[in-house]
């Protein structure tokens, strides 16, 4: 039951998050300056 359990953690952490990740990457190298100041600008903790 627990190994498999991992062994779907794994597959789901290779197939869903890696990629997410990856894009979310390249998307902050492309736009982090911007976004980054957009960000701080509106989601200040008030």
């Amino acid at each position: 039951m627990s190994s498999f359990f991992k062994q779907f953690r794994e597959k789901f952490k290779f197939k869903v998050v890696k990629p997410i990740n990856k894009r979310m990457n390249n998307f902050l190298k492309t736009h982090s300056r911007q976004y980054l100041h957009a960000f701080t600008l509106n989601f200040q903790p008030l």
